[in-house]
Formats: structure tokens, C-alpha cells, sequence
């Protein structure tokens, strides 16, 4: 039973190392974000971080990884000095490669009186300052999401709950996935909104939504295009009385991919209006040019972006032949072999989807033929 008004912040899909989004500049995110709210954070009780903290394995001596364990061991400070518990879920396996267990064991030597726990298993905590009972659920816990929820059910009557307070999750809920048909891997919603009786936050899907009490708050930074919608986190609140609320708090310098429609443009008006986009874009932006496949015209903006090497461009053709610029190199235009980079664009060719639509479809693509992202 809750005792009082209890705040908590939700953060998810960081994915720190990530190969397109720099480590460094999700960090310098993340602390101008807590220094942007930071009234609203002192007020948490919890700061929940619902998985994909990293995105790939980082070798311990790359300055990634030490960089990312500077920044969570700066988290857990600010935490112990405002006395917030923190929690940090298991991932996607492929993404956090349980590399948070390197750091809960540095945070005991560290800050052993914080309160910190690294959740990787299916469990229950009974949170006994707050009064709140959380459940928390790693992704891919059981392949068929139904065996999962047989074993969180067992889980509850074990502790004799009917009911838990709040549930932190990472995976997807069938509306999350209206396209995939064999939803097996996705969690019911009637199911969990059964057994929990305020919010339901789950990470793993970048774009964010809600489904009646859960929260999908989408991950902390923008980390391909298709997602030009705001990033940030959520504070949830819970008053005693059974009411809540939640609000999103953006990540406002979240790094920017941008897709530009030109198709059917003249070249002149493309170049007038690109020399204007690249103005107001921040160095260091992912910009996707949708262009004609014209050899002259990709030539000629060949020759214009080389004025802007700090910039991440890619060509995108009426026919999806992905053509790029190297930012290090402005190197010919190419075509590219299928990839990680195109296999996107060759397999839009007879699809029409919107930016919503796509984000889902990317979304999709991923747990139908892996991340390869």
C-alpha cells in the first residue's frame, strides 16, 4: 500500500556505445537533462532505468566504457546525496551483454550504503520506505510471453499478491506490434493491467506510447531516422489516495535525424532549400536526402555537401538505391552491397508507410531478422 505521494523517474533504451549516436553526446544529454529538471528529480523517491542502458559490449579499455562508468557512477552519487533508490533492469541480451554486473560490483566498493540493485531475473521487490511492490521483467525472459506471465502469476502467489504496485518491464506489448502476426513474443495487456494497480512502464520500443496505464516512454535519445519525435523520460506519480499522473520530460538536445523529401525537386530549388536546412541543423546531425535517382543531380549534391563535412548524409533514391556520404572522406557515390544501412530501403520499395507507421515497421524488421542496427 502506498503511504504517500511516491515520484519516480523512468529513463530506458540509453544505449550507450551506440555506433551512430555517440557515446559522449548522449551522455552530455543525460546530464544536461538531470541539470534542465533537476527540481523535478530531487522530488523521485526511485530512478527507474528500464533496460538497453548499452547497446553493444564495449571493451574495458575503450573510452566508451569508461566514460559510460564515469556517467553511472555519477548517477549513483547524485542518487546516494538526494537519498533516491536506483534500479537498473536487464536489457535486450544483445544490447547490455550484463554489463551493468561489472558496475554493481564497483558500486559496492564505491557507495556501499547507496541504494542500488541491478534487476537481470524475473522478481518482486516489496520497496519497504515506499510501501510499493514493483515487478520487474527482463526482455526475452521466456521466448512465449505466456510462459512468462504463468511464471510471474507463480511468482505473486508465492508472496501472497494479488496485486503489485507497479510493474517495470522491457519487451512489447501486442499494440505495440499491430503489424506482426505471431505476437507470441509479446506481452497481453489485459493480462498485466489485471495484476498491476498503477503504471506499467516497459522499454525496448524507441518510439514512445501509452496503452490505458503503460507507458512505452521510448528511448532517451534519438539513435536513427525514423525517430523525430521528442525523446526524454517520464516522472509517474502516485498519490495515497489511488490517484496518478505522469508527465514526459523532454530530452530537448536530442541528436537530430532528419529526412528531407526532394523527390520530384529541381535541382536548384534542392540546393536553396538543403543550403537552408544545413544552417539550422546542429553540427553532427544524421540528415537522409529522399532525391530522384539522377546521376547528374547526385553528382552535383555530391559536390555541395563536401562544403559539409561535419554533417552525417545519406542519400535515399526513388528506386532505394542507398547512395552515402562519408563525412571523414567525401568519398564517389556508391552503391551499396544489402547491408545493415540499406537492407531498410530495399525492403520499402513496395511499401508507402508513414513516419508513425515506419517507426513501428523498423521496429518490427528488427525482431524479424535481428538488430541490425
Amino acid at each position: 500500500m502506498v503511504l504517500s505521494k511516491i515520484q519516480y523517474l523512468v529513463l530506458s533504451d540509453i544505449h550507450l556505445g551506440h555506433t551512430k549516436n555517440k557515446t559522449d553526446n548522449i551522455i552530455k544529454n543525460l546530464n544536461h537533462f538531470f541539470k534542465t529538471y533537476h527540481k523535478d528529480i530531487i522530488q523521485c523517491k526511485v530512478i527507474f532505468i528500464s533496460g538497453d542502458v548499452f547497446d553493444r559490449l564495449l571493451t574495458t579499455k575503450s573510452v566508451e566504457y569508461r566514460h559510460s562508468m564515469a556517467w553511472l557512477s555519477n548517477l549513483l552519487l547524485f542518487c546516494k546525496e538526494h537519498d533516491i533508490a536506483l534500479r537498473i533492469l536487464y536489457g535486450t541480451p544483445s544490447h547490455d551483454m550484463e554489463q551493468i554486473s561489472a558496475f554493481e560490483e564497483v558500486a559496492k566498493k564505491l557507495y556501499p550504503e547507496a541504494d542500488f540493485k541491478y534487476i537481470n531475473t524475473l522478481s518482486i521487490e516489496y520497496m519497504d520506505k515506499l510501501g510499493i511492490s514493483v515487478l520487474y521483467i527482463p526482455d526475452e525472459w521466456r521466448h512465449d510471453a505466456k510462459d512468462t506471465y504463468k511464471e510471474v502469476l507463480a511468482l505473486m502467489k508465492e508472496k501472497s499478491l494479488a496485486q503489485v504496485d507497479i510493474a517495470i518491464m522491457h519487451g512489447c506489448f501486442g499494440y505495440q506490434m499491430p503489424m506482426v502476426k505471431d505476437k507470441s513474443f509479446c506481452h497481453l495487456e489485459s493480462n498485466y493491467l489485471d495484476i498491476v494497480k498503477f503504471y506499467i512502464t516497459i522499454g525496448h520500443i524507441h518510439t514512445s506510447s501509452t496503452y490505458e496505464r503503460i507507458i512505452a516512454p521510448g528511448s532517451f535519445d534519438r539513435l536513427a531516422h525514423g525517430e523525430e519525435e521528442a525523446k526524454g523520460g517520464i516522472i509517474c506519480t502516485i498519490c495515497s489516495d489511488g490517484t496518478m499522473s505522469f508527465k514526459f520530460l523532454q530530452n530537448i538536445h536530442s541528436c537530430i535525424f532528419k529526412s528531407i523529401d526532394y523527390i520530384g525537386r529541381l535541382e536548384a530549388d534542392i540546393v536553396s532549400d538543403l543550403k537552408k536546412e544545413l544552417k539550422k541543423l546542429p553540427i553532427g546531425s544524421h540528415i537522409r536526402l529522399l532525391v530522384d535517382n539522377d546521376s547528374n543531380l547526385l553528382k552535383n549534391l555530391r559536390d555541395l555537401l563536401a562544403n559539409y563535412p561535419d554533417y552525417n548524409i545519406k542519400f535515399k533514391t526513388d528506386n532505394t538505391v542507398v547512395k552515402k556520404i562519408d563525412i571523414l572522406e567525401v568519398a564517389k557515390i556508391e552503391t551499396i552491397a544489402i547491408t545493415a544501412n540499406n537492407i531498410e530501403d530495399l525492403l520499402l520499395k513496395e511499401v508507402q508507410l508513414d513516419s508513425s507507421e515506419l517507426a513501428i515497421f523498423k521496429e518490427e524488421l528488427k525482431l524479424a531478422i535481428g538488430d541490425l542496427w
